[in-house]
């Protein structure tokens, strides 16, 4: 079994925070844009390329913010790295692939309501709540539910 490293990015504005709308057999669900670091990349370098492939919007990683893994029973092992990001350019404009269908910006009031993959959305409404202030790093451990 291969670990998979895949980054993704916590953007807010006015207390929102950017989720990418995936599709996958039929079903429907939210997470942090982002994707898998290539080879020879470092994980900023990912997160500023899969940021601007899934969202036309630059980035700057400004924080990690968590690591936290996906272990199936299936014996698929990703390791999720996040990091607080700054919006430098670019406007949001959703690149849709076979997977891809949407990407929004969301108060803490609606997510709740969204299917979250990995399931961080109390997690994700804390950082909302936490998002002046100065918050060391966490690990979140398996988020496979």
């Amino acid at each position: 079994m291969s670990i998979r490293i895949r980054v993704c990015a916590f953007l807010s504005r006015d207390d929102e925070v950017l989720l990418v709308k995936h599709e996958k057999e039929s079903r429907e669900y939210w997470l942090l844009p982002g994707g898998g670091v290539e080879q020879g990349e470092d994980l900023h370098q990912a997160i500023i390329r899969e940021l601007k492939e899934e969202t036309s919007l630059d980035v700057k990683p400004r924080q990690l913010l968590f690591v936290g893994e996906s272990i199936s029973p299936e014996d698929r092992h990703v390791l999720h790295v996040c990091f607080k990001c700054d919006q430098i350019g670019g406007d949001l404009k959703v690149h849709k692939d076979e997977r891809l269908k949407d990407a929004l910006f969301f108060d803490k009031s609606e997510l709740a309501k969204l299917t979250i993959y990995p399931n961080i959305t109390s997690n994700l409404i804390e950082f909302l709540t936490d998002e002046n202030k100065t918050k060391n790093a966490e690990y979140l451990g398996n988020l496979w539910h």
